[in-house]
């Protein structure tokens, strides 16, 4: 799984954005899902520019912020990819070109071994509680912190994997 942490107003998400919807066609049949979660606006705002922008992605609210929070999101964009047992194994804020994502998903989406820690991820996902711990997202008085908005395309179903 994929997050993508952005904003609206946020320039460079965009670009962001724009480099995840050219790789996600390759991808997702290897079983990448990527959730853009936008960070602290309303529902209304983000509604409408999903659909003027045709988010192809499942797009989730963290309307006050305690799922970006709980990931250490300091700027936008961030991109955090989670394992198959929710551990994040990439973490970086900025725009991630399309041949560092290439690189990291190869290594870790459709059968990637994911064991080898290169110079440029070692020591990046240990700054942030991995999914389930104390601090983690969606650990805040046991409900869900962000709350999905409904606009993305038909997805497979739940065993169709990470």
């Amino acid at each position: 799984v994929l997050l993508d942490f952005w904003a609206t107003w946020c320039g460079p998400c965009r670009i962001q954005a724009e480099v995840l919807e050219g790789l996600y066609p390759e991808y997702h049949p290897l079983g990448l899902e990527v959730l853009s979660i936008d960070v602290e606006e309303d529902e209304a705002q983000v509604r409408s520019f999903v659909e003027r922008e045709k988010v192809p992605f499942h797009v989730l609210l963290d309307e006050r912020g305690a799922v970006s929070g709980g990931f250490n999101v300091q700027a936008l964009p961030t991109v955090v990819l989670l394992d198959g047992q929710g551990q994040i194994v990439f973490q970086r804020a900025g725009v991630t070109s399309e041949r560092e994502l290439r690189r990291i998903l190869d290594r870790y989406v459709g059968g990637g071994s994911g064991t080898e820690a290169s110079p440029d991820t070692a020591g990046e996902a240990g700054a942030v509680p991995p999914a389930g711990e104390a601090g983690a997202a969606g650990s805040d008085e046991g409900t869900p912190a962000a709350e999905p908005v409904d606009t993305a395309p038909e997805s497979p179903g739940p065993d169709a994997g990470s």
